[in-house]
């Protein structure tokens, strides 16, 4: 049985393999997909932007890259985890979405262009968390563009 449920699992994966580097086609144009295991650490916001406390978040993120004439031009992705507060302990579940817009490269291979995306947070405290932000890539400087915090729901540490 162990035998069998290996050698699927190598056909499979060769199968997939085959299919990424088909999808891309013989002029470099077309999309990738993949899935990626991503730790980072981030802050939780007040609505004036004031960083209330961090969180330590443990996601898994579904990735699409996609290229024009061999250059990746975008990339698309959603990110589900779970964060936990560090001063309070909440734990959240985490969820990420975001569009990564690249106008160009320069030489040393660093882009230019935008990450816009959206946090969802909801605390198994009651807190209810949304963020919009979007990340420069020239100066990679974020700008906060939307807090919400629906209901009367507020962080507990605040």
């Amino acid at each position: 049985m162990k035998t069998k449920t290996f050698l699927m699992a190598c056909l499979l994966s060769g199968i997939g393999l085959s299919q990424l580097s088909a999808q891309n086609g013989k002029n470099g144009n077309g999309a990738v997909a993949y899935w990626e295991p991503f730790n980072l650490e981030a802050p939780i916001l007040a609505e004036d932007g004031t960083v209330l406390d961090m969180m330590d978040c443990t996601t898994s993120s579904h990735v699409q890259l996609h290229f024009k004439n061999g250059v990746l031009i975008r990339a698309d992705y959603e990110a589900h985890g779970v964060a936990i507060a560090r001063k309070t302990g909440e734990e959240f579940k985490y969820t990420e979405i975001g569009k990564q817009v690249i106008y160009s490269w320069d030489a040393d291979g660093n882009p230019t262009g935008f990450d816009f995306f959206r946090v969802h947070l909801t605390g198994n405290h009651g807190t209810h968390l949304m963020i919009d932000a979007v990340l420069n890539f020239s100066t990679w400087e974020t700008t906060i563009t939307n807090v919400f915090w629906p209901g009367d729901k507020y962080w507990e540490g605040n």
